[in-house]
């Protein structure tokens, strides 16, 4: 959602001269949070989940599903239950938490329930964003409240709903800018915010920012954004499809008023005046404040300024708006070459899927998470260990195979929004300064552990902005925290509202939170706020790549797995670092088609960190399906490199250093082999060794004492589903949905989806999410055998939470765990191993049988 302000907001070339002024007053803001807050401790865990549900419009007579444009009505609905609680005396509030039933109250202070959900616009007119309305806590039992909490703002979004409406937690709708795709229709496309040949501008949310972002996007681009998506081919699908098919369906522009459009930019011109030329002499050349920062051994820094001026002295894109026709400048952009072409369908074509408008990114939902840190170092170690994890659950979670009325050679969104937003210019682009979009993966570790070698692991350079950086500096910021915020203000202001000047930088972190909301990465790390409704906050990591899926039961599934490996993460003390180079490698491999099957990703062999804190010297000798002993350790027995006879069958080898005596060597492993786990073993193919992440969080939840049978049984549900998606048992909801369009009847193997197609898709997923229906493919036996069949109220979800944390359950803890957890752990891990090993050495007899056999 980003930061929501009120206010008028000002357009890109009025906002030009107060954007060193956002970043100075933003610096001086994160540096006030930071002095007053950087060595607060014991902050509890407290977490969250946040869902972006799609609002649908079905019309069975037709057979004909669209996207209703009614959500920031909706949205009003659902958030009086909120407005009437925050309108109650605090201390009604508190006491509601805790009166009994058959107390009575007085007439004086009405009782007000808690929200337990809240509901926040976002960027697109057919979404709904929704959340808890109490974070989360560290009971164990709060676990299983996240299924139940999700399947009450279902129910909530659907008792406000229209005859006709449906509710679905849907990533990706697939006819979007496919003629008519909405209810109501809205006015024609060319409109004047995002110019775009296939969007109207009625999807975007009405609240200013939204607006605002998506102009002010393209005017400091100088053209609307430029969205290229492989094309998936089939049998009979063209080499190039149409960019522009008139009245047709597919990239169906219709309606477009070129004199609406050329009076707009008149308007736009005379409103200007001179402004323009002036706007543009104001704008700080990119050499200006900017400078590469590369680590070196030791944590010494190399800096290297840049050299780069705009063409002629100015930015020529600032005038495109006012000195050419708007309509026609798009078209070119497009690659149609003149506007009346539009009639000629397939003249114009692209091999590619091609967007041009901020809807088709952001208007795309995800599930994302907001986890407490005990400290700011905690939360920093966090967000690196999860930036690591970021690529390979997009990937596990992919739900997003066709855009724009095509099937796409991709499965996920991450790149579709990062073009979205991409406000560089194109003298930016083509010198990559920056080097990458606003919404992007992380560009640098920010932890100060010893875990984090930066000449290592930050082995890219990093883009700042020099008098940020040398103000945090100045003011006692340690280098690579004050490198990640000078980085992240390398970028301009894109929102200013007029009302900027009178934010107080000792109580608010809104000039901060301008910048860091709009630098949209894969994960995002969050200081506490001064004032406000969330002052009691601390230091948060916010996990961001997920993609939605259509029940509650497999959104629930993957938050509890995120939050359980965190848990994990922190009691283990795991190493997870990687190169940020290859996290670019991963994300990259992420977005091919089937990824989960197909792709391979970096990740470490070695995973526990810290040998000298792990003095348990937890061990468990095993004889391995090769014939020889092996040890199970989470610490190095060989400080240096193995000789010889260290490598011998017939001695102990520890779990950590069982191939490959580099403790920061890594390979790269399938997604079930990095969430399964890999074979142990110390003959041929069988030397790694790697437990696998679910494996760590089921011995997480083994040695946890006190929890209760029900919520066992529960969270194994969740991580057995988790590990059968990671293992390809069952198909991620991309490769099932691109399944089910390619079998309809409709379908001609040529990669479009038909109307048809999509309406008996949705339908599909409604009964599905509903519990009507089951999916064996992409569910197994977990749907709907583990469907909540009643769903509770608020009240009665109220009461519930409260009842959990009455009672003595046993809680999520991190490092205060690890003395109990490792002796636990290693029985599991041994198990899971040595298991492992025997099943691979049984395939590889089998295979190697087989080989002697066709040689026979």
């Amino acid at each position: 959602m980003g930061l929501l302000t009120t206010g008028r907001p000002l357009i890109w070339w009025d906002s030009l001269p107060h954007l060193n002024y956002i970043r100075e007053h933003g610096i001086e803001q994160f540096v006030n949070v930071f002095i007053a807050t950087h060595d607060r401790q014991g902050d509890v865990l407290k977490w969250g989940d946040e869902i972006e549900y799609t609002i649908l419009n079905v019309n069975e007579e037709e057979r004909r599903a669209y996207l209703s444009l009614r959500a920031p009505e909706i949205i009003l609905e659902l958030q009086r239950e909120e407005e009437q609680a925050t309108q109650a005396p605090v201390t009604t509030l508190q006491q509601r938490l805790t009166r009994d039933d058959d107390e009575g109250h007085d007439d004086e202070h009405p009782v007000v329930e808690v929200p337990e959900t809240l509901w926040r616009p976002e960027y697109a007119n057919w979404m709904v964003e929704g959340t808890p309305g109490v974070p989360y806590s560290c009971y164990m039992r709060d676990l299983v409240l996240v299924e139940q909490n999700m399947a009450l703002r279902r129910a909530q979004i659907r008792h406000v709903l229209r005859p006709g409406e449906r509710v679905l937690s849907l990533t990706a709708y697939p006819l979007l800018g496919c003629g008519r795709f909405s209810e109501p229709s809205g006015r024609g496309v060319c409109g004047p915010v995002a110019r775009s040949l296939y969007l109207p501008d009625a999807v975007i949310n009405p609240h200013p920012r939204f607006g605002t972002l998506t102009r002010n996007i393209r005017l400091r681009r100088g053209h609307p954004v430029a969205i290229h998506v492989p094309l998936y081919h089939d049998l009979k699908t063209p080499s190039q499809i149409p960019i522009w098919e008139g009245g047709t369906r597919h990239g169906g522009v219709v309606e477009v008023d070129s004199r609406q459009t050329s009076e707009e930019l008149d308007r736009l011109t005379s409103k200007a005046g001179g402004q323009l030329a002036s706007a543009a002499n104001t704008r700080p050349t990119p050499s200006e404040g900017l400078v590469w920062l590369r680590s070196q051994p030791e944590d010494k820094v190399e800096k290297e300024r840049i050299s780069l001026t705009w063409i002629d002295g100015h930015e020529p894109v600032m005038q495109y708006d006012a000195q050419q026709d708007g309509a026609r400048h798009l078209c070119e952009t497009a690659g149609l070459a003149d506007l009346n072409d539009r009639h000629h369908d397939g003249k114009c074509t692209s091999p590619d899927i091609y967007m041009d408008a901020m809807g088709f990114g952001m208007g795309l939902c995800c599930l994302q998470i907001t986890l407490q840190a005990a400290n700011m170092d905690e939360g920093r170690y966090l967000y690196d260990q999860l930036a690591v994890l970021a690529p390979v659950m997009l990937a596990l979670t992919a739900a997003t195979p066709a855009l724009r009325g095509f099937l796409a050679n991709t499965d996920v969104r991450w790149n579709i929004i990062s073009a979205s937003v991409d406000d560089r210019t194109p003298l930016e682009s083509n010198h990559e300064c920056p080097p990458n979009s606003r919404y992007s993966s992380i560009d640098c570790f920010i932890s100060n552990r010893p875990e984090m070698k930066a000449h290592l692991y930050n082995d890219r350079p990093v883009l700042i902005h020099e008098r940020s950086y040398e103000r945090l500096i100045e003011a006692g910021v340690d280098e690579r925290l004050a490198r990640h915020v000078a980085h992240l203000f390398v970028r301009d202001p894109l929102v200013i509202f007029d009302d900027f000047a009178s934010v107080d930088d000792r109580e608010s972190l809104t000039h901060f939170e301008n910048l860091q909301s709009t630098n949209w990465n894969t994960v995002r790390f969050k200081p506490p706020a001064q004032t406000g409704a969330n002052t009691s906050a601390g230091w948060r990591t916010e996990f961001r790549p997920m993609e939605l899926q259509i029940t509650d039961f497999e959104n629930a599934a993957f938050t509890v797995f995120m939050v359980l490996l965190s848990r994990c993460i922190l009691a283990f003390g795991m190493n997870l670092y990687i190169p940020i180079s290859k996290i670019d490698e991963n994300l990259a491999k992420a977005h091919q088609r089937d990824a989960v099957l197909q792709g391979k990703f970096w990740f470490r062999k070695h995973i526990f960190a810290r040998e000298a804190e792990l003095s348990c010297s937890v061990q468990c000798h095993y004889r391995c399906a090769c014939g020889a002993e092996h040890c199970i350790s989470f610490q190095s027995q060989h400080t240096g490199s193995p000789t010889r006879s260290d490598l011998s069958p017939s001695r102990s080898c520890p779990f950590r250093f069982c191939t490959d005596p580099d403790p920061e060597a890594m390979e790269l492993m399938t997604i079930d082999e990095i969430m399964n786990g890999k074979p142990c073993c110390e003959k041929h193919a069988f030397r790694k060794a790697y437990p696998g992440l679910v494996t760590l969080v089921r011995a997480y939840l083994d040695a946890m004492p006190g929890l209760d049978q029900a919520t066992r049984t529960r969270l194994s549900a969740y991580l057995d589903f988790v590990s059968a998606r990671a293992s390809g048992r069952l198909l991620t909801f991309a490769a099932w949905m691109r399944q089910f369009i390619m079998n309809h009847a409709s379908y001609q193997q040529d990669s479009r989806v038909t109307p048809e197609a999509c309406y008996d898709l949705l339908q599909h997923c409604i009964e599905l999410a509903e519990g009507r229906r089951s999916e064996p493919a992409l569910l197994g036996e977990f749907w709907p055998k583990h469907h909540i069949q009643k769903n509770l109220t608020s009240h009665e979800f109220s009461k519930l939470r409260s009842q959990i944390h009455e009672e003595d359950s046993p809680q999520l803890r991190g490092e205060s765990f690890r003395e109990e957890l490792l002796p636990a752990a290693a029985s599991r891990i041994l198990d899971t191993v040595s298991i492992c090993a025997r099943t691979s050495l049984c395939t590889h007899e089998d295979h190697r049988h087989h080989h002697d056999h066709r040689r026979q």
